[in-house]
């Protein structure tokens, strides 16, 4: 085999992992690793074969801040003492990972054909999603891993109705996109299609009974109108969705319930134990992956949990300085993008990049709530679809047709 078909291979392993990544990313922890796997190898190959590095050097910015989130992040195993091999798994084997997808994306996504062809696979996994949701909740079973329905909230393939929340709220605004730029070219056939795939999503989020997912979308829907050239259209659409959720007794009781002070379900408590933790380690942390270890020295009596919080986990388990390059890295991405996405609203990509940076933005929110960047599916979601805004970034400021 020479060179050029060596290449062409490798880009085609690349592209068909991500495919892979983002259609089993629901389903099974195992395919997410081989899928990975893929994508790292054909990543290794091709770069031993082109030695092209042009894409790191374009957006150095981005790749300095990366840089600095994992030496900070390094930086806290000195603090891990007994617990220094767990801490060095999850550095190079959890956030080495996530940080290796989030940059083999930026450099694999380099033109239009390949971004449309990946959403054409993550819109259909997405619906799926909301389908077995729905399933789970009208049928009692969702179709993807069996899990019946436990009380009201729907889990859907996931474990947890937070964890189906995060992960419908970066998605939702993309769909979302992506039915606005089929009705904009007057897709008879596509655009009720994705629409109709809106409507389950939404229906899905409300049904997660999670505030953490209905206060994200409540932002997407925001931000997406703000980018929208069609702002009255949207607008009626989100003051409709408004008006329905409120007049039903039983969204508008949990509504009521979950953002009141009976609902917290101890993440007070938790919180309170995270600050803790964080007063005796302000600048380094406890150490990478060692919170759960620590809790119980800090909130006795009430079990092991995560923070419910992924900035305080962060802050108390790497330091100030990991929560800062992270927030400086996310925050550099998304207010580039909400810049690049206004300037060209009328662009079909520049209405794509504004369902990611809304996705983006509600996903940051929930993980107010929530430990989202510490599940392996959820964390794989965010760093490639971080990867690919950077990608559609980068393809718009280029003006690459």
């Amino acid at each position: 085999m020479n060179r050029q078909k060596i290449i062409t291979v490798s880009e085609k392993v690349i592209e068909y992992g991500f495919y892979g990544l983002i259609f089993f990313l629901p389903i099974s922890k195992a395919l997410i690793e081989s899928c990975a796997g893929f994508v790292f190898l054909g990543f290794v190959v091709n770069k031993a074969m082109t030695r092209d590095f042009t894409r790191f050097k374009t957006d150095a910015k981005i790749f300095w801040l990366l840089f600095a989130l994992f030496v900070f992040s390094a930086l806290s195993l000195i603090n891990s003492g007994p617990f220094l091999a767990k801490g060095f798994k999850a550095l190079f084997f959890k956030w080495g990972e996530y940080f290796f997808l989030f940059m083999i994306a930026v450099d694999h996504f380099k033109d239009r054909k390949l971004i449309k062809r990946f959403f054409y696979v993550f819109a259909f996994i997405v619906t799926l999603v909301g389908l077995s949701a729905l399933s789970q909740r009208f049928l009692g079973i969702e179709f993807f891993r069996g899990r019946p329905l436990i009380g009201l909230a729907v889990t859907g393939p996931f474990k947890n109705p937070n964890d189906l929340g995060a992960y419908l709220i970066c998605c939702f605004p993309v769909l979302i996109s992506l039915a606005y730029w089929n009705w904009k070219w007057k897709r008879k056939v596509t655009a009720p299609v994705v629409f109709f795939a809106c409507v389950i999503l939404l229906a899905s989020i409300l049904l997660t009974i999670s505030r953490g997912a209905w206060l994200g979308v409540t932002i997407g829907f925001l931000m997406m109108i703000a980018f929208c050239s069609k702002k009255r259209l949207l607008s009626l659409v989100f003051g409709i969705f408004l008006c329905f959720v409120f007049s039903i007794p039983f969204f508008r009781k949990e509504i009521i319930y979950s953002f009141g002070p009976a609902g917290d379900g101890n993440r007070y408590v938790i919180w309170n134990g995270a600050i803790d933790m964080i007063r005796e380690n302000p600048f380094l942390g406890k150490g990478l992956g060692t919170f759960m270890d620590y809790f119980e020295k800090y909130v006795p009596n009430i079990g092991i949990f995560y923070a419910h919080n992924c900035y305080l986990q962060m802050w108390a388990e790497s330091g100030i300085f990991t929560l800062l390059a992270f927030l400086f890295l996310a925050g550099f991405v998304v207010f580039r993008g909400a810049r690049i996405a206004f300037k060209n609203r009328e662009d079909d990509f520049g209405i794509l990049l504004s369902g990611l940076i809304a996705g983006i933005s509600g996903f940051l929110i929930a993980s107010f709530f929530d430990t989202h960047l510490y599940s392996l599916k959820l964390s794989v979601l965010f760093w490639v679809m971080l990867g690919v805004t950077v990608s559609i970034e980068r393809v718009l400021l280029e003006k690459k047709v």
